[in-house]
């Protein structure tokens, strides 16, 4: 058939809840009766009545532009500010897009090899070749000079002056303590990690020479080293609390009263004030699931307790969350839970990767590449398991399953545990498919909501649990909607076309806006009232659990991850319009120049979240959840600086090509000279919000997550780079050198151009590329003013005075410290290259 004789499809007039679920919807206007009866946002293709398709012009940012910040966060008078006055005048084309390619994607280094998710550190990275070019010179940079550090060819003790030379000033002089800190780390890791990983074992509890008896052998052994650990009772007690109060509510995936019911018939108080456990052979293999559960929450426990202030036991409690964290995965391996698989197992993994994912020792503070194929596998098991159907239609559990109620309500929150995690740790990468979308539309088919479920299923369904469901409902939608966003942006096969994804962004922020508003009080405003809730556990003895303030939480969370989602997107398409630019500026730049600006705008608004989180009106939500939070919290800071590194090297090439003369450049001198003002002030503004940022980090997470201070050293190079106005002059510097460099220095240059695609060979045509003129053309006055004072409004960067540096301290160079790096550089050099990449990472 002809495409263009091909008739369109008629849009729906039902709402797009109802037509997922596939119900009757009686089409009321604006909310239909289901959706106000489940408390859903009610949104339709078309309105009742009308015979026109138009997007809701609620919130949105793309038919004329205006602020995408929440209502409740101030902005100043910048909300109404649009780039054009013309902005409502001209309808955006529904381009077909190919935001990404697969070269772009792939990460090559060291002996691993992977296609990354679209989001990802390094894919982000990629898609734009000033910050590409900016981290193949510090990563190149990096191992260049720990080679010649190795020789004593280039850093040797006469150079620790304070007036050093810039040029002999590199990335060592930032890095070398965070090596020193990633050597031991890792070598701490590698100690307490058992010869196997997650996703494998070495034995068969059910199948292991019985005759032997091997398997008792084993656990005798295990039961040993975990009795250590419940010698005092009220310790015990403590952590199970601290557990349910703080870690629970953000990850409901167990049944308590099944499993605290499953528990008692194993774990004994004895006569000396702890407890003993005492196994029934008939039962062996369901205590020794619940053992292992409870193995794995007493050490989430101790890790939550780290982040205190009042560590309340005498041992480290970060010592015993390792020590227990080692028993639990012994006990996974023992039970052979990839043969032997049900929902209490599997409860068991969930529970275990969080804990893996929760280790503050953990040296890389974002989803390594092994987290997010861990987090697919479990989320095939849950596929396996056939957790994405309601319970109720497996009509045999309710036959032959007496107690099917509290089983069907574990399913649930399992389901719902998986979907969770994907939601903070691979969505923020753009990790989706149309597969899992279709998976996650099947979970929510039916007519009745969570707690409406929950409570007709059990009917002693704690109140506690009731209230988890009803957000967790709401979370579970907003992940739906960003996983339509993100598979609109990257499709398996074919074209993105920008109407979807722009359709998708503001129904996505629509949704974020009505269900979880941000509320941002002054210290003089009064709080909202508590509201306590009992902690539905036998071991809490009475105690409150604030649900008010964990409404808080999730709203907050739910927000940084849906602007670092949309910052994402945005981004993109600002980086694609932009090299389209190149090809036609009169067609393209007026893209490029709204994605600029959209993108800008959720940068500001995660910016504002984060300050607030760590310095203002949320900092009370630090102290009870912020052991979940804030590993959420500090991926989203590793994408603002990411953000602001890229801008500020654009900045740092578009002054240097302005500030040639007006005879090269092609432009008038008196536009150039408002240009560089411009540009001037906007990276000053930029590298204040960093100086910002890494202040925080500092601060407030140094002191628990080692990979915060790992991470963190590149950036205060980048600082130093703008401060001293080099950055551009390094990166020129470094590609016109490098076709030039000494020969041994080849496998240097290949293992970089692997990492990060571009090639040693291409050395002078990529530093004629950055200094073109025309690649950064549509980078012009018009958008720079626009950005300087979309950022200059913003009340953290009015309190800015350009004598104020929130670092307060330049180059430690009398801190060097250079016989540690001595020692650390007497290692095999191959295992050194093998430590630095992943410094770069970033």
């Amino acid at each position: 058939m002809n495409l263009a004789t091909r008739k369109k499809a008629k849009p729906s007039f039902v709402c797009l809840r109802c037509k997922q679920r596939k119900t009757k919807c009686d089409k009321l206007w604006p909310t239909c009766s289901k959706c106000k009866s489940s408390s859903s946002v009610c949104t339709y293709e078309i309105e009742p009545g009308r015979t026109n398709i138009s997007p809701p012009t609620t919130n949105s940012t793309h038919g004329g532009i205006k602020s995408i910040t929440p209502s409740s966060i101030s902005t100043s008078d910048s909300s109404t500010f649009t780039p054009y006055a013309s902005a409502k005048d001209w309808e955006m084309k529904n381009f077909a897009l190919r935001l990404w390619n697969a070269h772009e994607k792939l990460v090559v280094m060291n002996n691993t090899t992977i296609v990354d998710s679209p989001f990802a550190f390094h894919s982000i990275l990629q898609q734009d070749l000033f910050s590409k070019a900016l981290t193949t010179c510090i990563h190149g940079k990096i191992l260049i000079d720990v080679e010649r550090h190795r020789e004593n060819a280039s850093i040797d003790s006469e150079k620790k002056e304070m007036n050093l030379p810039i040029s002999d000033i590199g990335p060592l002089f930032f890095i070398d303590k965070a090596a020193l800190i990633f050597c031991d780390g890792t070598s701490k890791l590698s100690k307490l990690s058992p010869p196997v990983d997650f996703l494998y074992n070495t034995y068969d509890y059910e199948q292991a020479y019985p005759e032997e008896r091997n398997d008792k052998i084993s656990i005798d052994i295990l039961l040993q080293e975990l009795s250590q650990y419940l010698l005092n009772k009220h310790e015990v007690d403590t952590l199970l609390t601290e557990f349910y109060k703080a870690i629970y509510p953000m990850y409901p995936f167990l049944e308590i009263s099944l499993f605290e019911g499953n528990m008692k018939e194993f774990l004994q108080p004895n006569n000396f004030n702890g407890y003993t456990i005492v196994l029934n052979d008939k039962k062996s293999r369901r205590n020794l699931e619940t053992i292992t559960l409870l193995t794995i929450i007493l050490a989430l426990s101790h890790r939550s307790l780290t982040l205190r202030n009042d560590i309340l036991f005498e041992e480290s409690s970060q010592v015993k969350a390792n020590n227990l964290s080692l028993i639990a995965h012994k006990l996974i391996s023992l039970m052979n839970v990839f043969t032997y698989t049900n929902e209490h197992t599997f409860c068991c993994l969930l529970y275990f990767f969080i804990l893996r994912c929760l280790n503050p020792d953990q040296i890389d503070m974002y989803p390594s590449h092994s987290d997010l194929l861990n987090l697919k596998f479990l989320n095939e098991v849950a596929i396996k398991l056939g957790l994405n159907e309601e319970p109720f239609q497996y009509t045999r559990y309710i036959i032959e399953e007496d107690d099917y109620p509290r089983l069907f309500n574990l399913r649930r929150k399992l389901w719902l545990g998986v979907q969770f995690l994907k939601f903070q740790m691979s969505t923020p990468e753009g990790d989706s498919d149309i597969l899992s979308l279709e998976y996650l539309r099947s979970f929510i088919k039916i007519d009745e909501s969570l707690p409406e479920l929950f409570e007709k299923n059990y009917t002693s369904t704690n109140n506690l649990d009731l209230s988890l469901m009803a957000i967790s409902e709401d979370i579970y939608h907003f992940h739906l909607s960003l996983q339509e966003l993100l598979t609109s942006c990257a499709p398996i096969n074919g074209s993105s076309y920008l109407k979807e994804i722009l359709n998708n962004i503001d129904r996505a922020k629509n949704f974020l806006n009505q269900k979880f508003p941000i509320l941002l009080n002054s210290p003089e405003e009064p709080k909202l009232k508590s509201l306590h809730i009992n902690v539905p556990s036998l071991f809490a003895n009475g105690e409150l659990f604030d649900l008010r303030t964990f409404e808080e939480n999730e709203t907050f969370m739910t927000n940084v991850i849906g602007y670092t989602s949309t910052m994402n997107v945005h981004h993109s398409l600002a980086l694609y319009f932009e090299k389209k630019c190149f090809e036609n500026p009169s067609e393209y730049e007026k893209y490029y120049h709204h994605f600029t600006f959209t993108a800008m705008q959720d940068y500001l608004t995660l910016l504002k979240l984060v300050s607030e989180y760590f310095n203002g009106s949320l900092a009370h939500l630090r102290e009870p959840f912020g052991f979940v939070t804030q590993k959420v919290v500090w991926c989203s800071i590793l994408r603002l600086l990411i953000f602001q590194a890229t801008l500020l090297v654009k900045l740092s090439f578009k002054k240097s090509t302005c500030g040639r003369p007006a005879v090269f450049t092609g432009m008038e001198d008196d536009r150039n000279t408002k240009i560089i003002q411009v540009i001037d002030g906007l990276i000053k503004l930029m590298s204040y919000h960093m100086k910002l940022l890494i202040e925080i980090i500092t601060s407030n997470l140094e002191k628990h997550y080692i990979g915060s201070f790992i991470s963190v050293t590149i950036f205060r190079y980048i600082i130093y780079l703008v401060d001293t106005d080099e950055l551009s002059s390094l990166i020129v510097d470094y590609w016109k050198s490098s076709a030039n460099v000494n020969e041994k220095y080849r496998k240097i240059h290949k293992i970089v151009g692997l990492k990060w695609g571009l090639s040693r060979s291409k050395s002078f045509s990529i530093a004629s590329k950055l200094n073109n003129p025309l690649v950064l053309g549509s980078l012009n006055l018009e958008i720079l003013k626009i950005l300087e004072k979309l950022v200059s409004d913003q009340e953290f960067s009015r309190n800015f005075s350009g004598d104020v540096d929130p670092l307060q301290n330049g180059v430690d160079i009398m801190n060097y410290d250079s016989d540690a790096f001595d020692q650390l550089t007497e290692t095999d050099f191959e295992r050194l290259l093998g430590f630095f990449p992943d410094l770069t990472n970033l």
